[in-house]
């Protein structure tokens, strides 16, 4: 791991994705909160959480053009474009020409720029490190992505409830420019782009969704896809559950605690290629243990609860940080961002979709139940994936090959 440190390149990747992944855990925070504060509409913050998620659901959109614009430029453009926005929001604000709906526009607008970059972020790393390292480097993107998150999830409540509305937004714009000067100083290799040229968007686009339907990663798409269903239900309860216990210090302690649960998982993952156990069996188990923690967590003392709910979330992580590098590994660069996004919308459609109905679950069922609707659903996915023989009987994570997720041929490079 300490070898990584030293590539230059890959250091300020990494501090790059720091400072951008801090940037959009606080005002995505700052913006659910400040939506609930001036609404009081659990229907309408499910809606803007619902929002806040539709970038990622037609990320699949923006793979062909990272994999076709000069990989430079993207990494450098997207925070830049999110700095400009979040002045923007501060700037309409301070002549009082922001309300709640130009505030939602404008926020998923720079939740597009995050969508564009994370995946040109992904595409970076194999270029940058070698073959054998994909697996710590992807860990260390993740430590760095999940650890901002338990830092500013654990603050941002507060932070929005002390800071007025103002300096968050424009502090949080400087959050972007700094990250964009550590993507300046990253040194991409020279690639080679005549395969890039032959072909039009639209026919990559093709390209690329025919490859995944003849992969097993389609099925793991899906299957994410209920599970991402029920995080949506998650993301709208977060804000809600702390109203209901008490206001902005109980929502940073929540998405801390969910946080938490996310970088224990980044941790650990690096060690799962020594368990003498196949990748899908793991993960299997894994998530069935997260629904029944989901499932039981509101009913037991509250210590039980800071303890177990964490927990629930490790299978989270270690499921994206292993996927990340089996997807870096058997797809070749050509289309590494065409395939990686495609996956992601499958997988994230259903994002949004939970989280509104989130909301309308809270407001009809109650807060605990719909918690439960969550659990279950992991528990759901996980007979899916038991169902599906060739998810079941992958090797380790170290042994998985092109062979093993992909039906076709090798795909022409």
């Amino acid at each position: 791991m300490k070898q990584l440190y030293k590539n230059h390149s890959f250091s300020n990747l990494l501090m790059g994705r720091v400072m951008i992944n801090a940037g959009d855990s606080l005002y995505y925070v700052a913006t659910t909160w400040t939506v609930l504060q001036w609404t009081h509409n659990p229907l309408i913050v499910g809606v803007t959480n619902t929002l806040l998620m539709v970038p990622m659901c037609i990320s699949f959109l923006f793979g062909p053009l990272v994999d076709v614009i000069p990989l430079k430029k993207t990494l450098l453009l997207t925070p830049l474009l999110q700095c400009l926005i979040l002045s923007l929001i501060a700037s309409l604000y301070l002549i009082d020409y922001l309300n709640v709906y130009a505030l939602i526009i404008l926020v998923t607008v720079a939740m597009f720029c995050t969508q564009i970059g994370y995946p040109a972020q992904s595409k970076a790393i194999p270029l940058l490190v070698k073959k054998e390292k994909l697996l710590s480097a992807n860990s260390a993107m993740s430590i760095a992505y999940q650890g901002t998150d338990v830092i500013m999830n654990s603050i941002s409540g507060i932070v929005v409830a002390i800071i007025a509305f103002i300096p968050l937004y424009f502090t949080n714009s400087l959050i972007f420019l700094i990250a964009s000067l550590f993507m300046l100083n990253i040194k991409i290799p020279n690639l080679n782009n005549k395969e890039k040229s032959k072909s039009t968007y639209l026919q990559n686009l093709k390209e690329g969704a025919i490859e995944i339907s003849k992969s097993l990663l389609l099925i793991v798409a899906l299957v994410s896809g209920v599970i991402n269903f029920g995080l949506g239900l998650l993301y709208t309860w977060i804000p809600l559950k702390a109203d209901d216990l008490g206001g902005a210090y109980y929502y940073g302690l929540l998405m801390a605690l969910f946080s938490l649960g996310l970088i224990i998982g980044s941790l650990v993952t690096p060690y799962i290629k020594n368990m003498n156990i196949g990748y899908g069996k793991l993960l299997i188990l894994l998530n069935i243990t997260s629904g029944l923690i989901l499932i039981i967590i509101n009913y037991i003392p509250s210590i039980g609860f800071i303890i177990l709910f964490p927990v629930a979330f490790i299978t989270i992580s270690i499921s994206n940080v292993s996927l990340a590098s089996i997807q870096q590994k058997v797809i070749p660069e050509h289309m590494l961002a065409r395939l990686t996004t495609i996956i992601t919308s499958i997988s994230a459609i259903s994002l949004p979709a939970g989280s509104f109905i989130g909301g309308l679950l809270v407001k009809n069922i109650g807060i605990n139940f719909t918690l439960v609707i969550g659990g279950g659903l992991f528990i759901i996915a996980s007979l899916i994936f038991y169902i599906s023989k060739p998810y079941r009987l992958l090797p380790q994570i170290e042994k998985i090959e092109y062979q093993h997720m992909f039906k076709s041929r090798e795909i022409q490079k």
